[in-house]
Order: structure tokens, then sequence, then C-alpha cells
């Protein structure tokens, strides 16, 4: 029987002798420095290891015969061996891999936008950015379409439950200028800023302008918002709306055969049709008109918009005005009227441009007479400009005249 157990013994060492390993260490061609975390693979055997942090690598109880060596590492081209292993010990496989560049596909970063249907083409971190009126009919953050609020976000501050406009980069909002067609408009809120005064319908897209001082609204020092008018079609369109707060419509269409085309858009609110007729509550009037038409003229168009909104908020069971007899009632009334004329032509590798304007705001507050206060304001600017623009390789280049007077 203890002849037997030697026998066993005899055996077992045996097939133990017969099986191999392979060994080795991993380095860089250029400057033989160990290379860690490469992965060695024997491919036929579906083995695989990781050479240490002094590029070593071992496999044990691998039988005998041809192999297949596979070496990979980042940023090294790869290496496939032949190798043969003996019938017994250890085969040792050194390899030097030639440093290679890792070719990358390019990455684009673009911060998080809080809107769906953005351009996917509108590569510019915010807040200089467009966005589209297809973009904010989109949002599911607005319940009513609305261009000044679609811009919130980012570096771009919309509050729209006060009359004090969008803060570009955090600086205060009476250093944001307005601009609706290249023409400046001084009050483009609604309701103490529930909705802007730009109704929706009629417009295109709108554009933030911050990075650096606009051309066309030099004063504002913040930045300026630009919201641009659709383009009159080549057959008549009408579109609108109707909510608890405010009716809308816009009307565009050709004016004759020549190219001629109109806008016309009218928007009115009326928040306190449902309220009950007491004094505790407030009532308001609001509406806004934007009429515009553009004319084929000397090779280029011409462009006259008129703008004009109303508000007025006060109570709704208030007494009649001094003037009918009674004490004078609480009110709050301010309203914007801007107009321009512009005239634009292609030239030459760029752009002529001429547009007047006259922008006017007022402000005014009455109140009970047994508080005398009668507060009132107003702005009026008038101003011409030309400017050409010009645009070749990777230059772009603008020059011009602006005269202008504010009262």
């Amino acid at each position: 029987m203890l002849l037997g157990l030697v026998g066993v013994a005899r055996t077992l060492f045996l097939l133990q002798a017969v099986q191999s390993s392979v060994t080795g260490t991993i380095s860089g061609a250029d400057d033989s420095r160990p290379l860690s975390y490469a992965v060695v693979a024997l491919a036929d055997l579906d083995r695989a290891v990781s050479t240490d942090s002094s590029g070593h690598y071992r496999f044990a109880d691998v039988p005998p015969g041809p192999q297949h060596l596979t070496i990979r590492c980042l940023g090294f081209a790869p290496r496939v061996l032949h190798v043969m292993v003996p019938s017994e010990g250890p085969l040792q496989v050194d390899v030097a891999l030639r440093p290679v560049p890792l070719p990358l596909p390019p990455l684009d970063v673009r911060a998080a936008l809080s809107l769906r249907g953005l351009e996917p083409g509108d590569s510019t971190p915010p807040p200089d950015r467009g966005v589209s009126l297809a973009a904010v009919r989109n949002d599911p953050m607005l319940s009513e379409p609305d261009g000044l609020l679609g811009l919130n976000g980012g570096e771009v501050a919309a509050l729209p439950e006060s009359p004090s406009g969008i803060s570009l980069r955090g600086a205060p909002s009476d250093q944001t200028g307005y601009l609706l067609d290249g023409v400046p408009v001084f009050s483009p809120y609604h309701s103490a800023g529930t909705f802007s005064a730009w109704n929706p319908d009629a417009l295109e897209r709108l554009q933030v302008s911050s990075s650096s001082p606009s051309l066309d609204f030099p004063e504002a020092l913040s930045g300026t918002v630009s919201a641009f008018t659709r383009t009159p079609g080549s057959a008549l369109r009408a579109q609108g709306g109707m909510s608890t707060s405010q009716l809308r419509l816009a009307v565009d269409g050709p004016l004759g055969t020549g190219g001629a085309g109109y806008l016309v858009s009218y928007r009115t609110g009326f928040p306190a049709l449902l309220a009950p007729h007491e004094s505790s509550y407030l009532g308001g009037e609001i509406s806004d008109l934007i009429l515009k038409s553009q004319v084929p003229v000397f090779g280029g168009y011409l462009h006259l918009l008129w703008y004009q909104g109303d508000n007025s908020i006060g109570g709704i069971g208030s007494p009649s005005p001094a003037s009918a007899g009674g004490p004078i009632r609480e009110q709050f009334e301010w309203g914007s009227r801007s107009i321009g004329a512009g005239w634009v032509r292609p030239v030459s590798g760029g752009t002529l441009r001429i547009q007047s304007w006259s922008a006017r705001s007022d402000a005014e507050a009455v109140w009970p007479a047994a508080v005398p206060l009668d507060l009132a304001a107003g702005r009026h600017d008038e101003g011409v400009q030309a400017e050409m623009e010009r645009s070749g390789g990777s230059s772009h280049t603008t020059w011009g005249i602006r005269l202008e007077r504010s009262h």
C-alpha cells in the first residue's frame, strides 16, 4: 500500500512538472520605463492579467505549445507575439512598446440650458445667445409663450413678478437695453412684469448681447436684448391666442406683387374681468400694438415700425376721478411708444444700414386726495444712425456714425 501511495505522489509531481509559466516585464521603447496597468493576454486561452507597478506580469499553469501573447497599453502601439511555451519551466518574454499619440474625437462642452428646442448650431455660451419663438413655445417652464421670459437661465435673470426687467451677468436691470427691430423700447413689460409687452406671435427670434458693448444701444452698460419681428410672407397669415390674462392676434401678408409686406399685431389684457368690483381688488388695462411694413427701395428694403404699449393699474371699486366731482382714485399708469424707419441694402462683402427712431416712455402715479401724492416721469429719445458691416475671412468690421438726443 505504501508503494502505491508513492506511485501516486510521483505521478502528481510529474504532472505538475510539465505545467509551465509565462512571465516577463513590459516597458516603454523610448525610455525603458516600466509600464504599469498594461494588459497582457493569452488570447488562445482567454486569460489576461495586468502588469504591476514595476511592469511585471506572470501566467501560471500554461500548457506547453504555441500561444499568442497580446500586449496593450494606453498611449502605446499594441503588439502580438507568437511564443512557444516549453514542456516545463518558465518562459520569460520581455516586451518594449512603442509610444504613439492617441487620437481622440472632439468633445463639445456646452453649458446646460433650461430650454428645449434651441437650435443645435447655437454653440455660444449664455448670455450671448439667441432663442427662436419655436423654442419659446416649446419651453415647459412657461405657461404661455413669452419672448423675454424664454431667455431666462444661465447668466440671464428674468424677474416676472416685478417690473424690474432682465438682469445680465448680475448687473442691475436698468443697465439693460431693449431693441425691437433695432428701435429702442423703454418699457418692455406689462402688468407689473407678469409678461412682456411684445406679442410673441409677432416675433421671430430674440438675441442677447453682453460680452461687448452694443453699437445699437451704447448706453446699455450690461448688455442689450434685441427682438426681431417676423418677416411678412407671400401669403396672408394669422396667428393668435386667448387665455385668462390676454387676447392676442398677429397678421402679416404681402402688399402687392413687388416684394412689399406688412405685419399688424395687437394684444389686450383683461386681468380684472372676473374680479369682484371691490376696492380691495386691483384692476388693470393693458395693450400693445405693433405695425410694420417693408418696401423694396433703391436696391434694398425700407422698414417702417410703430410700437405702442399702454398700462394702467388701479382699484376696481375706487371712486370717480376728481374731474367728476369725487376724490382722486388710486392709479398707476405707464406707457411706451417707439417709431422707427430704416433702410438696409446688401453691398459687396457687407451690409449698409441707415436707421432713425423716436422712442418715448411716460409714467404717472396719482392717489386719493387724503394723501398728497402725484408723481410723473418721462423720457424721449431721438436719433439717427448709419453703419456699414463687412465680413471677410476670420474678421468682421463695423463702422458708422450715430447721433442721438435724449430728454
